[in-house]
This record gives structure tokens, sequence and C-alpha cells, in this order.
């Protein structure tokens, strides 16, 4: 479960328009949760740094694990919960990826990948999208329905019949 985890991580920190990206799990374990987050970290070669989410909650991620562990939240038993984990990953606004401009819109451009690009952007900052992408490949919404149906397998058969 750690390597998807950390490759999923990996690969939503690569979108280069993403800001801000919530990692949680409903774990106590050290290995899904500050060790995934640091990798991720590595991964993202500095473009992103944590977020110190809710100061005043006293149990954080465990200080040992790497430098920024807390600014990480941590629920335990003895909160009175199962385990849970949060890291809020922010952009660090000096270190865009190179060739991505976020507030950029296609202009007179109608041909499918800019119309899904203008569209992912516009969600992505919050908007609601002007139109929606014409239409989707088929193999790409095959491969969306694989990744959601793993994912809903990973979480422990919510959504199932």
């Amino acid at each position: 479960l750690c390597a998807f985890q950390k490759k999923a991580l990996a690969h939503a920190l690569s979108f280069p328009n993403l800001h801000r990206l919530v990692y949680s799990t409903c774990s106590v374990h050290r290995e899904e949760n500050e060790e995934v987050v640091a990798e991720g970290l590595a991964s993202a070669r500095g473009a992103f740094t944590l977020e110190h989410v809710l100061p005043s909650w006293p149990r954080r991620g465990l200080p040992e694990s790497f430098p920024l562990a807390p600014r990480c939240i941590r629920v335990t038993p003895e909160d009175h919960a199962m385990g849970f984990f949060l890291a809020c990953f922010v952009r660090d606004g000096a270190k865009q990826v190179s060739g991505s401009n976020p507030t950029k819109k296609t202009q007179g451009r109608h041909d499918k990948k800019s119309v899904a690009k203008a569209t992912l952007q516009e969600t992505v900052h919050g908007e609601e999208p002007e139109r929606a992408p014409q239409r989707m490949r088929r193999s790409e919404l095959a491969r969306q329905a694989r990744f959601w149906r793993l994912m809903m397998r990973v979480q422990g058969g919510v959504g199932r019949r």
C-alpha cells in the first residue's frame, strides 16, 4: 500500500497547475504517513512545502521522520478515534514548474487538448469551467474507471454493493 501511496502522491504533485493538495490517511503507521509525505516532498524537488494546518491541534507528525513533520496532523486512539493523518502541500510561489503558467487562458484555439487544458486550469483555480472538454477518448475513460475502482478497493470497498 505504501508504494501505491508514494506513486499516487508523486503523480499528483507533478501536475503543473496544482497549487494545494491535501494528503490524508486513516492510519497511524509512519510508513503510510510521514514517510510518504517526506518522499513526496523529495520528488517535488522543492516546488512544494507543507502548510502548518490547525496550529492548535496538540498531536503533530513525528519530528524524527523529517524536518517539516510538525506541520502535519496526527489523530490517535488517545483522541477517541481510530487514527488519522493529514498533510497539506502548497506550491512555493517562487518555484513554479518550468513552462507552466496557471493564469494563461487559451485564446482562439478550440482543439480538444487546449479546451481540456483550459477547463483543468479553471477547475484548479476554483472557478466554474466555461465549457466541458468536447469528448473524452474511450481509452481515457477506461483508464479513469480503472483508477477509481482501484481507489475504492484500496479504501476498503467504499461504494461497493
